[in-house]
């Protein structure tokens, strides 16, 4: 592996590059950001109005709403950032795409959990995720991964430079019968 030097990084960040590290590592639920508001919001309102100060109740929940979104906003922020540095100072591996499998023992609306099984050397690695980017990025049969002895348990794969960045929300799926 590569030693590691602050003064120079070893490959440098084009804007498509740095854009597709955002797209990739930005939160794409919808429901985690509603959980985050309503629940907050409820909680205080019935907390408030049980005590009789409901004006103490939305302002707690608004506080908590905040401090909530600033943790979510930090934490993706943390990952592009990290994403960056191993991209940039990081040496890169390949790895062999071997199968998807399921994990039965989480499920969402019914689907088992996907777990992408890859080889990196001698070693197996299993990555289980719902987050279709995730899924498409490491689905190529073989690809360069950059990893970084700083951050020895995040890869960067160099799929995610090819995936879409268009939203599934903006384009309109049509059936047609044949």
């Amino acid at each position: 592996m590569n030693a590691y030097s602050a003064d120079v990084p070893v490959r440098t960040l084009s804007p498509d590059q740095k854009e597709a590290i955002r797209y990739f590592y930005k939160p794409q639920s919808g429901a985690v950001l509603f959980l985050i508001i309503f629940l907050p919001l409820l909680f205080s309102l019935i907390m408030g109005g049980a005590n009789n100060n409901v004006p103490l109740g939305i302002g707690i929940g608004v506080a908590i709403i905040g401090l909530l979104l600033l943790g979510r906003r930090w934490n993706s922020q943390r990952k592009m950032t990290r994403a960056e540095f191993i991209y940039e100072y990081g040496s890169p591996e390949t790895v062999l795409f071997q199968s998807l499998g399921a994990n039965y023992g989480l499920r969402v609306n019914g689907q088992p959990q996907p777990v992408i099984n890859l080889v990196r050397g001698n070693e197996l690695l299993k990555i289980k995720t719902f987050d279709s980017r995730i899924i498409t990025a490491f689905m190529l049969p073989q690809q360069t991964v950059y990893t970084h002895p700083k951050y020895p348990n995040v890869l960067v794969p160099s799929g995610l430079f090819s995936l879409s960045r268009t939203s599934s929300q903006q384009v309109k799926t049509r059936t047609v019968g044949v």
